[in-house]
């Protein structure tokens, strides 16, 4: 048993969950695809995330668009079917007859996909997104490979405090998986954990930069704009009750009306 540490990569579901949302209000499955390795140069690292649904729309990017059309006929097969596929991609020919799009990189990629939808609780799409929501640190884990006839890949392992009802095979339900799903979340870093049977990629969530803003003049609306349309999340501050108008910043995590000898009673800069 081990694991080892790739380069520093998270999982970004943000621009996936219009899609994701519109799709399970719907209540049609839908295809993760997860970046689980690269060899050499790629338009993407290990970490990122793609969303595809059964009409092939898609969020998200694993190549600069050149890609995603060929994964969206396997997404296809993998909603229809239930079972995961690892699908892997080599550009590394000189000549690139494969694909002929100049694709600007000289890599490798393996992607993972899996089915997310009724069946499995929308997993582990419903978990990060809940998590971004409370802005909570977590990491999933992801069999990518496995010779366990009870562990098959795509099986989705959550943290033990996500209140998840769904059985483990034995194999996954070991304090080493928890640990490595509880090292991902701290760190920030994925990890690998491999047993002589079956690989396991924990990637943890990329959680977005909270800033807090001290003033909320009119020249704060486009720091504001600025920064939502980054994913980020913003909270303003300011002693003029005339300023201090939530409805001046809608897109804002919050707007509070404090003077700043009493800011640390009115926020909790802890999260910031």
């Amino acid at each position: 048993m081990g694991w080892h540490n790739p380069p520093s990569m998270e999982a970004s579901i943000g621009p996936l969950l219009p899609l994701y949302e519109r799709e399970r209000a719907a209540g049609h499955a839908v295809a993760l695809g997860v970046l689980v390795h690269t060899v050499g140069s790629t338009y993407r690292k290990p970490g990122a995330l793609i969303l595809i649904s059964a009409d092939g729309e898609y969020a998200g990017l694993i190549s600069g668009g050149c890609l995603e059309g060929d994964l969206r006929e396997h997404a296809r097969a993998v909603i229809g079917s239930g079972a995961a596929a690892n699908v892997r991609y080599d550009m590394r020919t000189a000549d690139d007859l494969l694909w002929g799009l100049g694709l600007g990189c000289e890599g490798a990629m393996q992607i993972l996909l899996l089915q997310a939808g009724p069946a499995n609780g929308w997993q582990p799409l419903a978990h990060l997104a809940a998590a971004l929501t409370a802005h909570q640190r977590t990491a999933i884990g992801l069999l990518v490979e496995s010779e366990d006839p009870e562990a098959r890949p795509g099986k989705v392992v959550l943290p033990t405090d996500a209140g998840s009802s769904a059985p483990l095979p034995t194999s996954l339900a070991t304090p080493a998986v928890q640990e490595v799903l509880r090292r991902a979340a701290a760190s920030g870093e994925a990890r690998w954990l491999e047993q002589p049977s079956w690989k396991l990629f924990a990637l943890p969530l990329s959680l977005p930069p909270r800033i807090l803003l001290l003033g909320a003049g009119p020249d704060a609306l486009p720091v504001v704009d600025f920064a939502v349309r980054l994913g980020w999340k913003v909270t303003l501050v300011d002693h003029r009750a005339s300023y201090a108008v939530p409805s001046h910043f809608p897109r804002a995590e919050g707007v509070v009306l404090a003077r700043p000898e009493t800011l640390t009673d009115a926020i909790d800069l802890a999260g910031f």
